[in-house]
């Protein structure tokens, strides 16, 4: 991480992620449940696998942000500490 600007997550940051993706979690596996049990076309399996994937990414950031330290690497142009974490904050919920 050499010429990155990398800061440690902060306790409250790591909660509020982590409550963002169980709600997107949640949400994912209300419609992953919607799906037809019977899967006859390639439409309809391509779509269980994607939500199948969706759910276990969510699954692996919940690990990764329930780890005793998070560093959140910038690899883009420096900002200050309290832009970057309210910008990029709001964009990991507002993504997931």
């Amino acid at each position: 991480f050499k010429g990155t600007n990398k800061k440690k997550l902060e306790e409250f940051e790591k909660q509020e992620l982590i409550e963002g993706l169980k709600k997107k979690w949640q949400q994912v596996n209300t419609e992953y449940q919607k799906i037809s049990v019977t899967l006859d076309t390639w439409a309809k399996k391509n779509r269980k696998q994607a939500f199948e994937t969706e759910l276990a990414q969510i699954e692996k950031d919940i690990q990764t942000l329930l780890r005793r330290v998070v560093l959140v690497v910038d690899k883009g142009k420096s900002q200050s500490s309290s832009s970057y974490s309210d910008t990029k904050r709001k964009q990991m919920i507002s993504n997931w």
